[in-house]
């Protein structure tokens, strides 16, 4: 099929597409994990359903949120 150059609405153009590990590399994530990485240490509490895990991190986030918040004013 035939269309007229200045109608087409996509141009083919050939690009590389990174590996994700190269990807991953480009953000400056290698393999040496960073200082404050997950190290895994901190236990899950098992006397806790997930929803209550989960809505005591929230509030832990808020606590810190609003401290951050009155130290910048």
């Amino acid at each position: 099929m035939y269309v007229i150059e200045k109608l087409k609405l996509n141009r083919f153009k050939q690009v590389a597409i990174p590996k994700p590990s190269e990807l991953y590399a480009r953000l400056g994530h290698g393999s040496i994990p960073m200082d404050n990485a997950y190290t895994g240490e901190e236990l899950a509490s098992m006397n806790q359903r997930k929803t209550d895990q989960i809505a005591r991190s929230m509030e832990d986030y808020e606590a810190y949120a609003r401290q951050m918040e009155n130290e910048g004013k």
